[in-house]
């Protein structure tokens, strides 16, 4: 059906083909964008119209990622087949999957994007030796009593060039090529060495929270892992919190149950992160024994402007408290949003209002500085 389509389309001088899976292309004249977008609609409309029979509807979400050959840039002779064909599947990635967004065309932006992952990537192992990555922390406080009760392990990269990368630059690249795992493990590592050191200058223990990749829940060896650093380190795993996103049940819900018992069985404890932004929330509440519950800064922000919007925050804290779950709330900024959750009895506050995450040799000073959340101003 697509094939016959695309064949239809085609005029004088014009070119498809199939290049493979479910995979086509096409060589178009270009007159204007706003043209050529109307057209790859009309083509996308009509393969959209396929039936697999007269009482199904089978429907084929088609996008199109496209690169423009200029005259007076690149020649239309003398293209290059693999630059243009690349160039087209950047701008296809951006919108594969996007039924609203479905058309995408090959810009500077997109390159400038590749470019910087490629770079992120050739990079990263060497970082990972040099040790560029640097544990920082942020304080989190109990909104009772404004005690410092824990603090929450945050990733910069510090290459040699001195120009500091925050996680949302090179997260979203670690997360698809899998390289987050070595890094969480490298980052639990460095929590467990910061918690010695304070040990051995006779600081009180303060416990820290470490986020871990779902993709650990499939792995055999990592329960060994962890024991096997918490050991070497001689912490105690209580001092330890575990920080998963509620997606880590979104399959093998069985599996995902026993590793976390097995977990707790070891003394370690288990947030949920980023509890609100997914749709199965409740259920993974019902699923999972949890320690604690962090509620999802944008699932605040949009919902406590709102009678019915607090109604839901103040019946999640209940809920939590029903299961014998601390709440967290993170991105707290101002006095109005701390008084906000404390009338709601949220647990555990973090955010810009007492402190931005700093570099973990300088934590414990800085908490000290900060004093009691009840302050007026932000530090």
């Amino acid at each position: 059906h697509i094939a016959a389509v695309l064949a239809e389309n085609v005029r004088e001088h014009e070119l498809c083909y199939r290049d493979n899976a479910d995979q086509f292309g096409m060589l178009l004249k270009y007159r204007s964008r706003e043209k050529l977008s109307a057209r790859l609609k009309m083509i996308q409309e009509q393969i959209h119209k396929f039936r697999l029979s007269s009482n199904q509807d089978y429907h084929i979400l088609c996008n199109f990622g496209v690169m423009i050959i200029e005259k007076n840039g690149m020649s239309d002779v003398n293209a290059d087949f693999d630059t243009v064909m690349n160039g087209a599947l950047l701008a296809l990635e951006s919108v594969k999957g996007n039924e609203m967004d479905s058309i995408a065309f090959y810009d500077s932006a997109l390159h400038e994007k590749a470019a910087r992952r490629t770079e992120i990537e050739n990079r990263m192992w060497s970082a990972l030796e040099r040790r560029e990555f640097v544990m920082y922390l942020q304080p989190k406080f109990s909104l009772k009593d404004g005690v410092l009760h824990s603090a929450e392990a945050l990733v910069r990269w510090m290459p040699g060039d001195g120009k500091m990368l925050y996680p949302d630059e090179f997260i979203p690249v670690f997360e698809q090529n899998g390289f987050i795992t070595r890094l969480d493990m490298y980052m639990l590592e460095e929590a467990c060495r910061c918690l010695a050191g304070w040990r051995d200058k006779g600081y009180a223990a303060v416990p820290v929270a470490v986020n871990q990749s779902r993709i650990f829940f499939y792995d055999a060896k990592y329960l060994n892992k962890l024991e096997q650093i918490v050991r070497h380190y001689e912490i105690d795993p209580s001092l330890i919190l575990l920080e998963v996103t509620e997606t880590v049940a979104m399959n093998n819900l069985e599996q995902i149950k026993d590793v976390i018992a097995r977990l707790h069985g070891m003394g370690f404890k288990i947030s949920m992160d980023d509890f609100g932004s997914g749709y199965s929330s409740l259920n993974t509440l019902r699923e999972l024994d949890v320690d604690e519950i962090k509620l999802d800064r944008e699932f605040l922000s949009t919902q406590s402007d709102t009678t019915r919007g607090e109604a839901i925050i103040r019946n999640v804290i209940h809920l939590a408290k029903d299961l014998c779950a601390a709440t967290v709330a993170e991105g707290i900024e101002t006095k109005q949003q701390l008084e906000f959750l404390k009338s709601l009895s949220c647990d555990i506050g973090q955010g810009y209002y007492f402190s931005k995450p700093v570099p973990a040799d300088i934590f414990l000073q800085t908490v000290s500085e900060i004093g009691s959340p009840q302050h007026d101003t932000a530090t």
